[in-house]
């Protein structure tokens, strides 16, 4: 597979999820290779293209689901449900490489996996 055939796969599915937790009314916040360290991460965000550049700017991110009502963070640092867990530059379809599993439970992740089922071996 060619480099730029991985990439439309990863943004596809990447973008399923960004997708499809927006749509539930979820706010978003990316950390790029940090975890949960607060600076300078995008936080509370339903911008899904800034979302997906700034999951694109490095190797690998996570990307935190904010509770649908109350604080982006609380001391210091990200209040999220749940979040992915994505690394770039494998095979594509396993892009998202680990999740809290109530993210399954709220069906955030059913596209992003029948895209990935679509293109895993």
């Amino acid at each position: 597979m060619s480099v730029k055939m991985r990439q439309e796969i990863e943004r596809k599915i990447v973008g399923a999820f960004v997708t499809a937790a927006l749509a539930a009314g979820y706010r978003l916040a990316v950390s790029l290779e940090r975890g949960y360290d607060v600076e300078d991460m995008l936080l509370d965000s339903t911008d899904h293209d800034k979302i997906m550049e700034e999951a694109f700017a490095g190797d690998e991110c996570h990307i935190f689901v904010h509770p649908k009502d109350g604080p982006a963070t609380v001391n210091g640092k990200v209040n999220s449900i749940g979040w992915v867990y994505a690394v770039f530059g494998n095979d594509g379809y396993d892009v998202i490489s680990n999740n809290t599993t109530n993210l399954d439970d709220l069906g955030l992740l059913k596209e992003a996996e029948k895209i990935s089922d679509q293109y895993a071996p």
